[in-house]
């Protein structure tokens, strides 16, 4: 489902109300004092960018300007296992309840390449690979189309569409 243009904002339960069903909250600033990271220290995305300039801000809640950027970051957080940050920039219509530890923490995250971003108004579709180990097994190569809403200014991850994987070389 993608979203259009609203009207009838309005306050509601912390939150602000944009229809029936959606409720956008603010962005909310996050403890990262158990992830300290230099301003040195490359950012997990992008080994080429340091943390403090690229998804820093972001996780302590500077709003992300595109998908694209908002996508760096959340790769970033699940890297640094920051489910806080992960949950509230989901889209309330397709957020779980809840991250355990172990689907984040278990998982080291090797290495990140966005092959397509594109948007449309509030609407914006990120194509990229994302590569991970869980303990001791195997890399794994995960391809994923993801789609962002912008509500209220702030993008949101919606869904993701897994792609096949590649065939064997």
């Amino acid at each position: 489902m993608m979203f259009g243009g609203f009207q009838g904002w309005s306050l509601l339960k912390g939150g602000l109300s944009v229809g029936a069903d959606l409720v956008v909250y603010p962005t909310r600033l996050f403890d990262l004092s158990c992830h300290t990271m230099s301003a040195s220290l490359a950012c997990p995305c992008d080994p080429a960018r340091h943390y403090a300039q690229c998804c820093g801000p972001i996780h302590q809640g500077r709003d992300a300007k595109s998908a694209e950027q908002l996508m760096r970051s959340r790769y970033s957080a699940y890297a640094l296992n920051l489910n806080e940050y992960l949950l509230n920039s989901w889209h309330p219509s397709s957020r779980p309840s809840s991250l355990s530890d172990d689907e984040a923490g278990s998982t080291r995250w090797l290495g990140l390449k966005i092959k397509r971003h594109e948007e449309n108004g509030n609407n914006a579709l990120v194509e990229f690979i994302a590569r991970y180990r869980v303990g001791g097994t195997p890399a794994v190569r995960m391809h994923e189309t993801s789609r962002f809403v912008r509500l209220a200014g702030r993008w949101y991850y919606l869904d993701g569409e897994l792609h096949s994987p590649p065939p064997p070389r």
